[in-house]
């Protein structure tokens, strides 16, 4: 794939170009999804929302498949589920359950172990908003579970932001590009679920940044996550984005660093370096 970039007038004044190639190893791994339906609806104040006020309940109807990478086409299968959560995680033996609700409480996360019959209990959940503050804070977004199953990672706004101010989100009439959505502040914070304490991790904590997104090693030593300086939002004066890479979307951009997992001291973080790239 080639790269150019021009000037205005159309004169070409820079090029670059990468390489790709797909792997012929087979995945041979399970992929569980639910299948929802997309029918952008334009609110009176033009406001557009995924799915139309009189389709919500189509969402409870959503099916969840369960699918064997490496099989033919079609060859998925249902899952049967009641009140279907969002799962965010999942180890050979405990799944990670986020859980939209009730109202819109976006501190609830659950843990079951996994098993045929599964059902997510009180004593399964996890309450990242103790101070009641339901449906006023983002909290607890994409979590993430270590590799030994004890810890919990996952990004949180803080009490000072109100919910809309924590991320961008713009929907859109096209259902092929519903929708553009990013934190644009939080921290890392680290679950324990033996002591129940909840910990900011360190070297991605600064409130002046958006830290997200953090994802294990398979040793679970180390903690890689996306980093950008905290934005507005919304500026003032900004025009209503109407369409995917529209001008007048909040721009972004994030790098990835990597920190050590430690409890005992101070992380050092490293910023990992961007794709080569020849030309």
């Amino acid at each position: 794939m080639v790269i150019t970039g021009y000037r205005d007038g159309g004169v070409a004044f820079s090029r670059s170009q990468i390489r790709m190639t797909t792997s012929r190893d087979p995945v041979s791994a399970p992929i569980f999804y639910r299948d929802v339906p997309l029918m952008p609806s334009a609110g009176v104040n033009g406001v557009v929302s995924p799915l139309a006020p009189t389709a919500i309940h189509l969402i409870s109807l959503a099916a969840a498949r369960y699918y064997q990478a490496g099989e033919p086409y079609g060859a998925e299968r249902y899952a049967h589920l009641r009140q279907l959560p969002l799962l965010l995680g999942r180890r050979k033996d405990v799944s990670a359950w986020d859980i939209d609700g009730p109202a819109n409480d976006k501190g609830l996360y659950a843990l079951v172990p996994v098993q045929k019959h599964m059902t997510i209990q009180g004593k399964d959940m996890v309450h990242w908003n103790p101070a009641g503050d339901i449906g006023k804070t983002r909290v607890g977004f994409m979590s993430q579970v270590s590799p030994d199953g004890r810890y919990v990672l996952s990004t949180f706004a803080g009490p000072s932001l109100k919910l809309l101010e924590s991320y961008y989100v713009t929907n859109f009439m096209d259902y092929r590009f519903l929708q553009v959505f990013f934190p644009r502040a939080g921290v890392l914070a680290w679950y324990d679920r033996g002591t129940g304490v909840r910990t900011p991790l360190p070297g991605a904590d600064d409130p002046k940044y958006v830290q997200t997104d953090g994802v294990w090693s398979p040793d679970g030593k180390y903690i890689v996550f996306a980093r950008a300086e905290a934005r507005d939002p919304r500026p003032p004066g900004q025009g209503k984005a109407t369409h995917a890479l529209d001008a007048n979307e909040t721009q972004i951009q994030y790098d990835l660093y990597r920190v050590p997992f430690t409890k005992a001291k101070a992380a050092l973080r490293s910023r990992l370096p961007a794709p080569r790239t020849t030309g």
